[in-house]
């Protein structure tokens, strides 16, 4: 169910022959409250049957590429498809929990600044962390990710202003896309796609958070 006034939010599900996790990650994004209004799977040329599994969502929209475009050029070619105010891009395997949507809108409707936002993304088992945000490591430029295997014993549950999120759990406002583009593509075919955006928005004035509140596995 959608409130008035409330905003709408697509989800990019970027997917490389990973057609075993789809149907548990579309169920996952349909299943909250606040689901989204679009969902797109863009297919980087798969050579399993991942197609094939979406034939069973009508109502996802599927690009079906003839090359690989990489992570980038995948999540951009589904971004581009829908017109949200707010796009989530997701790894086919990641689930998100049943108060996403809810959080997700509150989120972006209570902070104009925010550009980016980065979920709590845990092990399947739930009681590992796999990403708290990140940071990057200065001279070499290095990248970590905060929580990496540590418990979920609540060390993890302040948002926080970080480096960057992960592309594989990030959500994005359009307005600040507009701003300072897309993906760049040259990352390919991928990492660190996601480490350069955010510090584009950020280089922009937009804020780039870890944001507890949205959870997933």
């Amino acid at each position: 169910m959608r409130l008035v006034g409330e905003l709408d939010w697509a989800a990019v599900i970027v997917n490389y022959n990973a057609g075993v996790f789809l149907d548990g990650c579309l169920r996952s994004l349909y299943a909250g409250d606040v689901p989204p209004s679009d969902v797109v799977v863009v297919d980087n040329a798969s050579s399993d049957d991942s197609v094939l599994e979406l034939a069973a969502w009508p109502r996802v929209a599927v690009e079906a590429c003839r090359e690989n475009l990489g992570f980038a050029g995948g999540a951009n070619r589904g971004i581009v498809r829908t017109d949200a105010p707010i796009v989530v891009v997701l790894n086919p395997d990641v689930n998100v929990d049943l108060g996403f949507g809810a959080a997700l809108v509150q989120l972006f409707a209570g902070n104009p600044r925010l550009g980016v936002a980065g979920p709590k993304l845990r092990y399947p088992n739930g009681g590992l962390i796999q990403h708290a945000g990140g940071v990057v490591n200065y001279p070499l430029l290095t990248t970590a990710h905060r929580g990496y295997r540590e418990p979920d014993d609540g060390r993890w549950d302040q948002p926080l202003a970080v480096d960057f999120v992960t592309g594989g759990a990030m959500a994005l406002r359009r307005a600040a896309l507009d701003a300072v583009g897309l993906f760049d593509e040259g990352f390919y075919p991928a990492y660190y796609e996601d480490v350069d955006l955010c510090f584009r928005l950020r280089q922009a004035g937009w804020e780039v958070r870890y944001e507890p509140s949205l959870t997933a596995t």
